[in-house]
């Protein structure tokens, strides 16, 4: 399984950015995880990602509480199917040291 994280324009929060390139570099520890900035009008994730699981944030979405989150990633892994997400870096981190029985550091 290899995780993708996407996020739509420049990061406007440097420190914002720091602590999402923290929390992948911790994730890596357990799955392959790649982060980048794309433009919507160059990049079809449809296309470049056709069996990989899609994961957006949207208001009007399905709502998903951690233990939902934490299957979600367990399913995939079972399954050795990629992810591409929105920008989730803290709550993949914390589905992968849950699914380790790691202490989640808050």
């Amino acid at each position: 399984m290899k995780l993708y994280l996407y996020f739509i324009g420049k990061p406007r929060s440097p420190e914002a950015n720091r602590i999402a390139a923290d929390f992948i570099q911790r994730s890596a520890h357990y799955s392959s995880c790649e982060m980048r900035e794309i433009r919507p009008d160059r990049v079809d994730l449809w296309q470049r990602h056709p069996a990989a699981r899609k994961v957006f944030l949207d208001p009007a979405g399905r709502e998903m509480n951690s233990r939902d989150f934490t299957g979600l990633i367990e399913k995939a892994q079972m399954e050795g199917r990629d992810l591409v997400f929105a920008l989730l870096a803290e709550q993949i981190y914390r589905a992968f040291t849950t699914l380790r029985g790691h202490p989640y550091p808050r």
